[in-house]
């Protein structure tokens, strides 16, 4: 190959490269409003979760997830988002929205649209654990006779996000629109210990602030997950890496 284009070429797939990093948005955002409400933002490579909440009285106000891509048209960045669930109005499941976006160091701006606003990024810990920076499915659950039953992959999921310590929660089915609750906060893990603190729930606003402490191990894409609900019964699931 002649060595201008092979030049050109490695030139090309550098640049690429460089604008893909700067403007990467995995990891998590935060915005807190004038009327106190919080909203998180966590990010995967191509799928992202947020919760507004208020903090002040344990409220969830609203929530949605989908995968998203980020494109690049007319020199412009577009964060193009697909809306798995939306607890404001279902209707808008399954479409896709395309915003102009921004990031500027540790801030993301966001023109317009469901993730409008300016977002600060939130520092975490520099070593993430292997749960960290991922989307997990429920692959399996035990059942009251103490037997795992799949689940199959279907309209109806159930999705937990991790960055490098926060983490959401959500159940819903994106045929029907249905949304079947949705809770988030940190997590740890030491060694086959896995600890929740939750921050919202829309389910159950009573376990806000609690932290749930959970047997964990990891075996190959599995996540094995074991322990005791908010309601004190016995858990026992797997979860799957990717979606």
């Amino acid at each position: 190959m002649n060595r201008k284009i092979l030049l050109f070429i490695l030139g090309f797939c550098l640049c690429i490269n460089n604008f893909l990093n700067a403007q990467s948005i995995a990891g998590v955002w935060q915005q807190i409003n004038k009327s106190g409400h919080t909203t998180t933002l966590i990010c995967t490579e191509n799928y992202l979760m947020f919760a507004v909440y208020k903090v002040s009285d344990k409220k969830l106000v609203s929530s949605g997830g989908g995968s998203f891509e980020i494109l690049k048209a007319d020199a412009k960045t577009i964060l193009s988002y697909k809306r798995d669930f939306n607890t404001e109005d279902s209707t808008l499941v399954g479409l896709t929205v395309a915003n102009i976006f921004s990031i500027d160091k540790k801030k993301l701006t966001v023109a317009q649209g469901p993730l409008a606003g300016t977002w600060s990024r939130i520092e975490e810990k520099a070593n993430p654990t292997p749960l960290s920076n991922a989307l997990w499915r429920l692959r399996a659950k035990e059942d009251k006779d103490f037997k795992m039953q799949t689940v199959f992959k279907g309209p109806f999921k159930t999705i937990k996000i991790l960055s490098g310590q926060y983490f959401q929660w959500a159940s819903f089915n994106i045929d029907t629109h249905q949304f079947f609750g949705t809770f988030g906060g940190v997590f740890s893990k030491n060694k086959e210990k896995y600890t929740e603190k939750i921050k919202f729930s829309s389910n159950n606003i009573k376990v806000v602030g609690t932290s749930f402490e959970y047997d964990c191990v990891l075996n190959g894409k599995d996540w094995i997950h074991a322990g005791q609900t908010s309601k004190g019964e016995r858990t026992h699931e797997i979860w799957e890496k990717g979606y």
